[in-house]
C-alpha cells in the first residue's frame, strides 16, 4: 500500500456482525438482547443453546442441566420450539395449558426433563411447576425470557424471575441459570418520553442483566422503515345512521328488560348482558351490514350458552328474550338490504370506518399499482370479535367488488385469557386451523389477514408490504410491534384515527417518535451498544503508528501499516469461499479489558507516552481467529494497548504478515489470491473456443492408416479369405431371389505382406439380412509369382475403375500399395487365376449380347448382371443382378398392370420393341444403385430413426432376355465388390484402434497379448451396432425370468389404434429393424439389470442394526440394488477387443451404429472422481475448495484432455466422419494428385486424407476411453489409464484399495485433549450415525463435515469444504456407474446427463439434506445463512419436503421477470461433505457409500425412472428447433444475472434472474415453456 489514499479505501470493507457481537456477551454475562422485530434476536439464543449442548445431552442425575425457554403465548411457544428444532440437534419440548400440563404430576416432569434438553413453555407453567418442585432451578443452565418486556407488576414473567431470584439467592449462585431477555420494545406500559430510562432500569434490575443493543448504522438493513400514513375517518354515516340507531335502541331496550331480573332468584345470565354490549360495540364500529353478520354469529352463541346452562327451566326466558330479539333486527336488516345489491349494501350499510379501510385496499390492487408486487397485508384489530366481522365484510367486497376481487383474506386472533365474556366462543376451532392460516399467510394463498395482537409479538410470518391498524394505536409497544411487520422495501403502515380524536393521537405518536429517537441513542438511555465506537486519541494513534512501522517485503514496493491491517485482512476473508452465504467470511474478533495494573507489561517509552496524554484510557488485548478455510489457524493475539481500534489493527498486521508469509497474498500487490489464481502459460488454451462453428486450420488431422496397410506389398505373402456369417444362422438357408455370399462359386479375399492380428467381426447389411465379416488365413495357397502379383494388381485395378467406377482423380501406384484384393475359388480356397485372367482378357467385351434361345441359357443368366435396352432407350444405364430365371413366366404372360394385357403388349404399346421369341423364360431382377457403398449401417433405416417411406413390399422386376445385354463379371462377385469400401474401411478402423490397445497393453499390462490370427485363440465377440427399439412404455414386467416381458410398440403393423393385435416380446423387439439414432426420450420406464445377461433386479437384504464385517458400521436397513462400485478380485484376462475401442475413438457424427458418448459420460464421472481424490490427498489442508477445484479443472478441463490426447495421437485412431466412400475413403493402391502433405498450405484439404475433428471431441475420446477400461478393467483399470494418458491421478498400486494409497488424517494440529474436545462439539450426532446407519470410526471426519468456515470455535479441523469438494465427486460417479448399469434398454447419452443433472444438484442435495435433518447439525456463525436455511426448511415442511421446481415473479407489472426459488447452497454442501466423510472413513469404499446413501436418493431415482427428466432448456430447443435465442441483459443492482429467451416470430422476450447465468438461463427457460404451454 504505497499512499494513505489506498490504505483508507480498505478501512473496514466488511462490517462486523452485531449479532455475534451480542452473542459473545450473552456467553459472558447475563444479556437482555433489544433489536428491532426482523433483525434476528432469536439465533442469538440459538447460537448460545448450541453451545450449551454438552451439558443440557447429559442426564440430570450425571449432572446435566436443561435449558428453559419462556414465551407468552401458546402461538410463541409453538412457533419457537420448532424454530429450536429446526436448528438444532437437541430434543425439543413444548408445553402449554391445551396438552394438559396443569395435570401432570412429578413422574410425568421427570420424564419430559430426562427425554428434552430444551423446554419451550408458558411463563405461567414454568412458575407452576417451579413452586410444586418438578422444576429445579439448579438444573436449569439457561433460561431464556421471549418478549421480556412483559415481565412487569405481577405477570407469569415477572413471577418467573421473582421465583428464580428468590431461590438462587438462597442456594447461592453457583447453580445459577444464565439469563437471556429478547425483546422489541423494552416495555409495556404508556408511558412518557422522560419516564423511558427509569422504566428500562427497571428491567434491567428485574432480570440482573445488562441490556445490549446494536449500533443502529449495524442494524438498518435488517429494521423497518416503512412509510408511516395516518388515515382519519369519520365515525357516522348521515344517510344511514337511522338504521343504526334503530338498531342501539332494540339492543338498548333488551338490556333494560335483561337487567331488572339480573339479581332475581332465576337471574339473568351476565354472560347474555355482554354479549348484546359486543354486538352494540359491533354495530358502532362496522355499521348495520356487520350487525347483521355478527347477529347469525351470536344467535349460535347463545343457542350454546342455553344448552350449557344449569338453569335451563328458570333462564330459559331470558335466553328467548335475546334470540327473538336478535331475529328481529336480522329481519329488518333482511328487509331493508333485500331489494340491493350486494355492492350497494357494503356502500350503504358500513361505516366511514369499513369504507375508508376498503378505499386503501382499492389502491394497493393490481389494477392501481405500477409495480407488479403482490400484495401482503396485516390488519390489526383490538377486539377478537372485530377480527372475525372485519374478516367476513372483506370476503364479501371481495365477491362483489371487482376492484376488491384480488383479495383472499383470512383471519386469526388469540386465545381469550381470563373469563371471556361476551366473546365468541370460536377459540376451539380457531386452535386447530391457526397453524393452517398462518401457513396459507406465508405460502401466499392468502394476501390478507385479519388479526389481533397474536401477531404483533413474535410471530413468524411473511415481510409485509402493507400494515394497518383498524383501531388506532394506544401504546408504544402496540407501535414498534405492528409497524415492525411491515418489513418489505418500501411497504406501507397506515393508522386509522378518527377525525375528531386526530390531534390528540398526533401528541401520542409525536411521544413514539420521540421515544424511538431517543432508544437510537443507546448512551443516553444506560444501553450498551456493542458495535459503538471509542473516543480516537489522535496523538496516541501517531505514536504507535511510528512504533510498528509498515511491513514491506521488497524495498520500495508494497506495503501493509496498521491503517490499512483491517482492511486488507477483511477483504482477504471475503475472498474466501464462503458457502454460498451472500455474505462475505469476516474474522473472529475478541476484545479483552486489561487493568491498569499491566502496564507493567509496556516498555517505558509507552507508559511514558501514556502518562503524558491521559489517565483514563484502559489497556486493551485483541486476539482473532480466521475462518476455517484459511490457512492461518492459530489464534493471534495483539500487544496490550490502550485503545480497542490499535488493538484490532495490531492483531491484523500480524494475520497480515503472516499470510503473505503463507502466500496467501501475492507478492507484487500484496492482494489476496484466493480468487484469482495465476494460470500457468502453458495453461492459455484452457480458454479457446470449443463450440466454434468456424473451421480452424488446427482441427484437421490426417486419416489413420493401420501400419498393416501403410507398406509395399512384398514377399512372404499372407492370404486371407473373407468370409460372411449370416446372423441367426439356423434359418439361413438359400433363398431364391437373396445373395448369399456363402453359396457362390468364388469368394474375394486380399493378399498382405503382414499377417492380420485377430480383429472383431464386424456387421454388413444387406438384403438378406446382417453377415457378420470375419477374416480366414490360408495358410496353404498357392505359390505367387511376381506374374502373379501382377495379375492381381491389374485385377484390382479393374474392379475399381470398370466395376465400382471408384477412383476419378488418382493414380493406382503398385509401389505404395499395401494388400491386394483377389479372387477365390470357393471350392479350394484358393486365388482363381484363371477367373483374373478371363476377365482381363482385352478381346473379351464387356458387355454381350445371348440369344434366347442359346442352349447354355441357364448359365449365362443365373448369375449375371444385365442392363436393358428399353433402359438405355429412355437415356438411362441402370445395372441389374438377376435374381432367378422364372420358368414359369413368358412375355405372354399377364403384365402386373392391368393397362397391359401381357408383357408382350407392354414392350410394344410402351416401346415400340417387338418381342420375338415369345416363349423365352422371364428374368426376376434387383436394381443395384451406385450411389452409395456404405452397407455398414442398414439401408432400410434412416438417420432420423423412421423407416423409408415406402415399406411395402416392392413388386418385382421381369426383364426379357433377349431385350437385355450381360455383363461378363459374374453378379456374385459385383455384389462382394460392392461391399469391398465398407468392409476395408471397417478393418482399417478395427486395426488401428488394435495399435492403440497393444500400446496401452504395453505400457499398462492391460489386455491380452493376442498380436495375429491362430487357431486355438478365442476370437473377440462380433461388434455390436447398437440399434434401438421403437419400444415406448413397457406396460407389464413378468413375474419370473421365464415369462415373455409384453411392451407397446408403435404402430408399424398397420393397426389403427397404434397397438399391435399380439404382445411384442423382448426378442422381437431386439430383432426388429430399428433406428441407429433413436431417441429413448418417450420411454419412461426402464428395466433394471445387474449384468448383460440377466434382465432380473437382483437385491440385498440387511438386517437392521447388524454390523457389516463385525466393523463398527450399521447395515442398511432397506434393499440395496446389487451394483458394485468397488473393483472385485476377479481379472478380466482379453481386456477390450478392438471393437469396444474402436467405440471409444468414434463420434456420433460418423453414424456408425455405436459411438463414444456413453463411455464419455461415464469416463468425465471417474476422470472427476481420481482426480479429485488425488487432489484430496495431496493438496495442503489449508487448501479450500476454490483452489481444489481450480487445480481439478486444469486436469479435467476440455482442453488439458485434448493436449494429453493428440500427445498420445489420439486423433490418428478416431472416426470423425460419416462413411462415403466416393468422397472420403482412398481406395487401395489409389493416391491423389499433387498431395500436399502440409495441411496448413492447403486451402480445403482432401477429405479423403484429412479429417476435420473438433478439439472437444478429442477430449471426449480421451473420456470415453477411460470409461472403457473402466467398465472392463474397474477402478485400477481406469486409472492406469489414466495415468498412462498424463492425467494426475492416485496411482492404483498393488493393494486392497481401489484408489490406493492412504488418506490424510482430519485433525489438522497436535490439538491438546482433542477427543474430550470432539465430543463436545459432537453433542446430539449420535441421531444423525443412527439416521444414516453409519458409524464413524474416525469421528473428526464427522465434525469436518459440518463445520461451516464460520464455525470458530473448532480449531481441530478443516471446513466441510474439502469434503464437499471430495464427496461431489463421489456421488457423482456414483449416480453416473448406477445410471450406466442399471438400464434394460440403454439410455441415449443425453437422457443419461439429463438423469444425472437431476439427481446430482444442490437443489436434490438440499431437499435430501432437509428432509433428512442433517441441516440441525450444522455449525456455523453466519446469520444470514441461519435466515435462509429456516426459510428453506418451512418451505419444504409445507411443500411435504417436494423438490421445488418453480419460480416466482419479480419486476413490474408490464415487464415481469422470472426468479428461481431461493435453496440455501450450504444444504446441498453438507449433504456432500457427509458422502466425502464416510467415503474417507470407510477406507474409501464407494460401496458402504452407496449402501448408505441409496435409500436417501431411491425415490427421486425411481422418479426420474418413470419419467425421463429433461432440462428446461433442452426442452425449448426440441420444441422450437432453431428459433431460440438467448440473449444476455447485463447485471442487476443487486450483482445478479439477467438473462431473455426469445422465440424467433414470437414477439416477446422472456427474462430471467439468478445468481449466476446458468441459473438465470434456465429460469427464463422454465418461464418460457409455462407462458407457452399454457
Amino acid at each position: 500500500m504505497s499512499n494513505q489514499q489506498t490504505e483508507g479505501s480498505f478501512e473496514n470493507p466488511c462490517p462486523r456482525n452485531y449479532q455475534l457481537e451480542l452473542y459473545k456477551y450473552a456467553c459472558r454475562e447475563n444479556t437482555v438482547v433489544y433489536l428491532p422485530t426482523g433483525s434476528g434476536k432469536t439465533m442469538i439464543a440459538v447460537l448460545l443453546i448450541r453451545d450449551m449442548a454438552a451439558q443440557v445431552k447429559k442426564p440430570l442425575i450425571e449432572g446435566g442441566r436443561r435449558i428453559i425457554f419462556l414465551v407468552p403465548t401458546v402461538v410463541l411457544a409453538k412457533q419457537q420450539s420448532s424454530y429450536i428444532r429446526r436448528h438444532t440437534c437437541l430434543e425439543i419440548g413444548e408445553y402449554y395449558g391445551e396438552l394438559g400440563v396443569d395435570l401432570w404430576r412429578g413422574d410425568r416432569w421427570t420424564k419430559e426433563l430426562d427425554k428434552n434438553n430444551v423446554l419451550v413453555m408458558t411463563a405461567q407453567l414454568f412458575v407452576n411447576a417451579v413452586h410444586h418442585g418438578f422444576i429445579k432451578v439448579g438444573s436449569i443452565a439457561l433460561l431464556v425470557f421471549d418478549e421480556c418486556h412483559r415481565a412487569v407488576k405481577d405477570s407469569p414473567m415477572k413471577q418467573a424471575l421473582t421465583v428464580v431470584n428468590e431461590i438462587c439467592g438462597r442456594n447461592g449462585a453457583n447453580r445459577a441459570p444464565r439469563i437471556l431477555g429478547l425483546t422489541a420494545a423494552l416495555f409495556l406500559e404508556k408511558c412518557k418520553p422522560r419516564a423511558v430510562s427509569k422504566i428500562i432500569s427497571q428491567l434491567k434490575t428485574n432480570m440482573k442483566a445488562c441490556i445490549r443493543t446494536a449500533d443502529p448504522h449495524k442494524i438498518e438493513g435488517y429494521s423497518t422503515k416503512p412509510i408511516e400514513i395516518i388515515c382519519e375517518y369519520s365515525q357516522t354515516n348521515a344517510e344511514t345512521a337511522w338504521l343504526s340507531s334503530h338498531i342501539q335502541e332494540l339492543l338498548d331496550g333488551c338490556v333494560m328488560q335483561l337487567r331488572e331480573n339480573l339479581h332475581t332468584n332465576a337471574g339473568c345470565p351476565e354472560e347474555l348482558i355482554d354479549i348484546i354490549r359486543e354486538i352494540k360495540v359491533l354495530t358502532t364500529i362496522f355499521g348495520p351490514y356487520g350487525t347483521n353478520h355478527t347477529v347469525s354469529i351470536f344467535t349460535k352463541e347463545i343457542q350454546r350458552l342455553g344448552f350449557q346452562s344449569t338453569k335451563v327451566l328458570q333462564q330459559g326466558r331470558f335466553f328467548q328474550l335475546v334470540l327473538d330479539m336478535l331475529e328481529e333486527i336480522g329481519n329488518v336488516c333482511e328487509q331493508i338490504f333485500g331489494s340491493l345489491s350486494p355492492l350497494e349494501r357494503l356502500r350503504l350499510f358500513t361505516t366511514p370506518h369499513v369504507t375508508r379501510l376498503m378505499d386503501i385496499l382499492r389502491r394497493f390492487g393490481p389494477q392501481k399499482s405500477g409495480q407488479y408486487i403482490p400484495l401482503c397485508s396485516i390488519v390489526f384489530v383490538d377486539r377478537r370479535s372485530s377480527a372475525n366481522v372485519l374478516y367476513h365484510i372483506l370476503r364479501a367486497a371481495s365477491k362483489c367488488d371487482p376492484e376488491l376481487s384480488y383479495l383472499t383474506p383470512l383471519f386469526t386472533m388469540g386465545q381469550a385469557s381470563g373469563k371471556p365474556k361476551g366473546k365468541m366462543k370460536e377459540a376451539n376451532h380457531l386452535n386447530q386451523s391457526q397453524t393452517q392460516i398462518i401457513r396459507g399467510f406465508r405460502d401466499g394463498s392468502c394476501n390478507l389477514l385479519v388479526a389481533t395482537s397474536v401477531l404483533e409479538e413474535g410471530v413468524d410470518v411473511r415481510a409485509c408490504n402493507l400494515v394497518v391498524r383498524f383501531d388506532g394505536i394506544k401504546t408504544y409497544c402496540d407501535y414498534v410491534q405492528s409497524k415492525g411487520r411491515a418489513r418489505s422495501p418500501n411497504a406501507f403502515y397506515i393508522i386509522m384515527v378518527p377525525e375528531d380524536k386526530l390531534d390528540d393521537f398526533l401528541d401520542t405518536l409525536s411521544g413514539f417518535h420521540s421515544i424511538e429517537q431517543s432508544l437510537l441513542d443507546p448512551s443516553s438511555l444506560t444501553l450498551s451498544s456493542v458495535t459503538e465506537e471509542e473516543p480516537v486519541d489522535r496523538q496516541i494513534e501517531e505514536y504507535w503508528q511510528t512504533r510498528i512501522p509498515p511491513y514491506c517485503p521488497v524495498p520500495g514496493g508494497p506495503r501493509i501499516t496498521l491503517l490499512s491491517s483491517i482492511g486488507l485482512l477483511n477483504w482477504y476473508c471475503a475472498s474466501l469461499p464462503s458457502g454460498g452465504s451472500p455474505t462475505a467470511l469476516v474474522p473472529y474478533w475478541t476484545m479483552l479489558e486489561i487493568g491498569r495494573h499491566n502496564w507493567m507489561e509496556l516498555d517505558a517509552k509507552c507508559v511514558d507516552h501514556l502518562r503524558g496524554t491521559s489517565s483514563k484510557f484502559p489497556l486493551y488485548q485483541c486476539s482473532i481467529l480466521l475462518p476455517l478455510n484459511a490457512p492461518l489457524r492459530e489464534e493471534l493475539i495483539s500487544k496490550i494497548l490502550p485503545s480497542k481500534r490499535l488493538a484490532r489493527q495490531e492483531v491484523a498486521f500480524q494475520a497480515c504478515i503472516r499470510l503473505h508469509k503463507l502466500g496467501e497474498l501475492d507478492d507484487q500487490h500484496l492482494l489476496p489470491l484466493s480468487k484469482s489464481i495465476p494460470i500457468d502459460e502453458e495453461d492459455d488454451d484452457i480458454f479457446f473456443n470449443f463450440d466454434s462453428n468456424n473451421p480452424q486450420e488446427n482441427d484437421f488431422y490426417p486419416r489413420g492408416i493401420a501400419s498393416l496397410f501403410d507398406q509395399k506389398l512384398v514377399a512372404p505373402y499372407h492370404l486371407y479369405l473373407i468370409t460372411y456369417e449370416l446372423e441367426n444362422s439356423s434359418t439361413a438357408v438359400q433363398q431364391e431371389g437373396v445373395f448369399n455370399p456363402n453359396y457362390a462359386e468364388r469368394r474375394l479375399g486380399f493378399l498382405s505382406s503382414r499377417r492380420l492380428p485377430p480383429v472383431n467381426p464386424f456387421g454388413l447389411f444387406s438384403p438378406a439380412g446382417q453377415f457378420n465379416v470375419g477374416f480366414q488365413e490360408i495358410h496353404n495357397h498357392q505359390p505367387l509369382s511376381d506374374v502373379d502379383i501382377e495379375l492381381c494388381h491389374r485385377f484390382q485395378q479393374f474392379v475399381f475403375e470398370r466395376i465400382l467406377e471408384f477412383p476419378q482423380d488418382e493414380q493406382y501406384n503398385r509401389e505404395k500399395c499395401s494388400y491386394v484384393i483377389v479372387p477365390m475359388n470357393s471350392a479350394n480356397n484358393q486365388i482363381d487365376l484363371d477367373f483374373i485372367r478371363h476377365q482381363l482378357d482385352s478381346t473379351v467385351p464387356d458387355w454381350q449380347d445371348h440369344s434366347s434361345g442359346d442352349s447354355n441359357f441357364y448359365q449365362v443368366y443365373r448369375d449375371a448382371v444385365v442392363i436393358s435396352q428399353h433402359n438405355q432407350a429412355k437415356g438411362k444405364s441402370r445395372y441389374y443382378y438377376v435374381n432367378t430365371i422364372r420358368r414359369d413366366l413368358t412375355p405372354l404372360s399377364p403384365f402386373p398392370n392391368k393397362a397391359f394385357p401381357t408383357y408382350l403388349d407392354y414392350y410394344r404399346d410402351r416401346y415400340c420393341i417387338q418381342i420375338r421369341n415369345l416363349q423365352q423364360s422371364l428374368l426376376e431382377v434387383t436394381k443395384e444403385s451406385l450411389k452409395s457403398f456404405n452397407f455398414l449401417t442398414p439401408k432400410y433405416v434412416n438417420r432420423k430413426g423412421a423407416t423409408e417411406k415406402d415399406t411395402k413390399l416392392r413388386g418385382a422386376i421381369h426383364f426379357i432376355p433377349e431385350l437385355c445385354h450381360v455383363h461378363r463379371f459374374p453378379a456374385s462377385m459385383w455384389r462382394q465388390s460392392v461391399w469391398i469400401p465398407s468392409i476395408f474401411y471397417r478393418l482399417n478402423s478395427l486395426l488401428l484402434a488394435d495399435e492403440l490397445r497393444i500400446e496401452i497393453r504395453n505400457e499398462t499390462g492391460l489386455g491380452h497379448e493376442l498380436s495375429f490370427l491362430q487357431s486355438g485363440v478365442p476370437c473377440w465377440e462380433p461388434l455390436e451396432i447398437k440399434v434401438n427399439s421403437s419400444v415406448d412404455v413397457a406396460k407389464r414386467i413378468a413375474n419370473d425370468s421365464g415369462s415373455k416381458i409384453q411392451l407397446v410398440k408403435e404402430d408399424v403393423f398397420g393397426n389403427k389404434n397404434g397397438f399391435s393385435q399380439n404382445p411384442l416380446t423382448l426378442s422381437d423387439a431386439i430383432e426388429d429393424q430399428m433406428d441407429l439414432k433413436h431417441s429413448l426420450w418417450n420411454v419412461d420406464l426402464f428395466f433394471s439389470e445387474t449384468n448383460k445377461s440377466s434382465t432380473k433386479v437382483e437385491k440385498l437384504k440387511s438386517k437392521t442394526n447388524d454390523y457389516v464385517n463385525g466393523e463398527d458400521h450399521f447395515a442398511p436397513t432397506v434393499e440395496v440394488q446389487n451394483v458394485h462400485f468397488d473393483d472385485v478380485v476377479t481379472k478380466t484376462l482379453t481386456g477390450p477387443s478392438p471393437g469396444e475401442l474402436l467405440q471409444s475413438l468414434t463420434t456420433s457424427v460418423a453414424n456408425a451404429g455405436f459411438n463414444l458418448e456413453r463411455l464419455e459420460v461415464i469416463g468425465d464421472s471417474i476422470l472427476k472422481l481420481a482426480t479429485s481424490i488425488h487432489i484430496y490427498c495431496k493438496s495442503p489442508s489449508h487448501f479450500h475448495e476454490g483452489k481444489m477445484t481450480h487445480l481439478r479443472i486444469k486436469q479435467v478441463c476440455n482442453a488439458n484432455l485434448f493436449k494429453l490426447g493428440k500427445s498420445k495421437s489420439i486423433p490418428r485412431f478416431m472416426v470423425a466422419t460419416k462413411f462415403l466412400p466416393k468422397e472420403n475413403w482412398l481406395s487401395p493402391c489409389y493416391f491423389p494428385n499433387n498431395v500436399d502433405s502440409d495441411v496448413e498450405s492447403l486451402v480445403k484439404p482432401n477429405v479423403k486424407l484429412w479429417q476435420r475433428i473438433r478439439k472437444k471431441t478429442i477430449a471426449d475420446s480421451v473420456e470415453a476411453l477411460f470409461g472403457l477400461y473402466l467398465t472392463l478393467h474397474g477402478i485400477k483399470g481406469a486409472l492406469k489409464v489414466m495415468r498412462w494418458m498424463g492425467v494426475d491421478v492416485p496411482d492404483p498400486g498393488e493393494g486392497t484399495f481401489s484408489f490406493g494409497g492412504s488418506t490424510p488424517h482430519p485433525l489438522l494440529v497436535d490439538f491438546p485433549q482433542a477427543e474430550l474436545h470432539l465430543e463436545d462439539h459432537l453433542v446430539g450426532f449420535d441421531a444423525l450415525e443412527r439416521s444414516i446407519n453409519f458409524r464413524f470410526r474416525n469421528r473428526f471426519y464427522l465434525l469436518q463435515a459440518f463445520s461451516h468456515a464460520s464455525y470458530h470455535n473448532n480449531r481441530m479441523t478443516s471446513c466441510y469444504q474439502r469434503l464437499e469438494f471430495l464427496g461431489d465427486a463421489v456421488f457423482d460417479y456414483l449416480i453416473t456407474k448406477y445410471l450406466y448399469e442399471t438400464r434394460l434398454f440403454q439410455l441415449t447419452p443425453g437422457a443419461l446427463s439429463d438423469m444425472r443433472s437431476a439427481l446430482v444438484n444442490n437443489v436434490t442435495f438440499a431437499v435430501l439434506a432437509v428432509r433428512n435433518g442433517f441441516h440441525r447439525f450444522l455449525k456455523h456463525m453466519v446469520p444470514d445463512v441461519h435466515q435462509s436455511i429456516d426459510r428453506f426448511v418451512q418451505q419444504q415442511e409445507m411443500c411435504d419436503h417436494a423438490i421445488p421446481d418453480e419460480f416466482s415473479l419479480v419486476g413490474t407489472k408490464d415487464d415481469p421477470m422470472a426468479e428461481d426459488i431461493e435453496v440455501p447452497k450450504v444444504l446441498g454442501d453438507i449433504f456432500e461433505s457427509l458422502v466425502g466423510a464416510v467415503f474417507l472413513d470407510s477406507d474409501m469404499s464407494l460401496d458402504v457409500v452407496w449402501r448408505i446413501f441409496y435409500p436417501f436418493v431411491r425415490d427421486e431415482i425411481e422418479a426420474c425412472t418413470r419419467t425421463v427428466p429433461k432440462s428446461p432448456i433442452r426442452k425449448l430447443y426440441e420444441k422450437y428447433p432453431g428459433k431460440v435465442e438467448f440473449k444476455s441483459l447485463g447485471k442487476l443492482p443487486d450483482g445478479r444475472i439477467c438473462v431473455g429467451v426469445e422465440i424467433m416470430n414470437n414477439g416477446r422476450l422472456y427474462k430471467a434472474v439468478g445468481r449466476n447465468t446458468r441459473i438465470a438461463k434456465n429460469t427464463a427457460a422454465k418461464y418460457a415453456i409455462s407462458l407457452l404451454e399454457n
